[in-house]
């Protein structure tokens, strides 16, 4: 039985990261493997994608089988030695196991080997790192520039044509790391005076987030930078009154003062006072998912 189905797949890339190797599995959009050419090779059968999404999960760390059968079901080990063994596919490409092999079994488990910047969720969690890092110094060209460079890798939702695993915890810190992201983006944009699209893109992202302040108040400065003082201010009421009736919960301190900083005409000064970021977990599987925005607020 032939797992893979050779395709050029254009929007996936797969070219060298600068944390290690080619990127080799590509998990932030559809699930997509790729080989030593740099061509996306796509998986044929549910069962053999799910396999091999439950494995990135994890990767580096045995997989307990009965958390493997709940998602793939019983047979799964001989299955996944099969999609391993696939002659020139890029799950055994470039083996860096001492025994040859990407798939290891365990004693009681399945153990998938991914090499250093060959997973593109680990160079996306990487550069979302450096630009918060960034940002923590001010440094806002190279917040720009890291947080576009993990926003570049983002297909879509993680995960997204594998059912069985797109609603993981992974899965959603990853969604949270990417609003992360876009965040730090926005804010570097804004010391760095680059408003173009900005309220279009941002206005866009309010809508999908109601409950997301920083969001809101990002929003609120790109429009008060622009003459738009009067949108501003609908804007603050809005995220109030949602705030209020959903969540019982008053904005933060930095989007309540709407008629100051938020609708201010002004450009901020580009050593402005932020308060530093905390270090950002690695992802559930190390850390457990962030608690962000007012959301968290409303759990206390």
């Amino acid at each position: 039985m032939m797992f893979f189905d050779r395709c050029r797949t254009p929007d996936v890339r797969c070219s060298a990261s600068d944390a290690g190797g080619p990127v080799r599995f590509a998990v932030l959009g559809s699930l997509t493997t790729i080989d030593d050419d740099g061509v996306a090779v796509a998986l044929g059968g549910s069962k053999p994608r799910s396999l091999l999404a439950v494995l990135l999960l994890e990767p580096n760390r045995t997989v307990p089988l009965d958390t493997v059968w709940g998602v793939v079901g019983r047979g799964a080990t001989a299955d996944g030695h099969r999609l391993a063994a696939q002659p020139r596919r890029p799950a055994a490409a470039k083996p860096h196991d001492a025994d040859g092999t990407r798939l290891r079994t365990m004693p009681h488990g399945l153990e998938m080997h991914v090499g250093e910047g060959e997973l593109d969720r680990d160079v996306f969690e990487q550069r979302v790192r450096r630009a918060q890092e960034a940002r923590n110094r001010e440094d806002w060209e190279v917040v720009e520039r890291d947080a576009g460079a993990a926003l570049a890798l983002w297909r879509g939702a993680p995960f997204a044509d594998v059912p069985a695993v797109a609603g993981h915890p992974v899965a959603t810190f990853l969604q949270e790391q990417r609003l992360q992201a876009l965040e730090c983006r926005f804010e570097a944009l804004l010391h760095l005076d680059r408003l173009d699209g900005l309220a279009a893109e941002l206005g866009v992202l309010v809508k999908e987030h109601p409950f997301r302040e920083t969001l809101h108040r990002q929003l609120m400065l790109v429009l008060g930078r622009t003459d738009r003082r009067a949108e501003a201010l609908a804007l603050f009421r809005s995220l109030r009154r949602s705030l209020v009736e959903e969540l019982g919960v008053e904005p933060g301190p930095p989007s309540r003062k709407p008629t100051g900083r938020c609708c201010s005409a002004a450009r901020p000064s580009r050593t402005a006072h932020h308060p530093p970021l905390r270090r950002p977990a690695r992802g559930p599987r190390r850390r457990g998912r962030p608690a962000a925005g007012a959301a968290s607020r409303a759990a206390r």
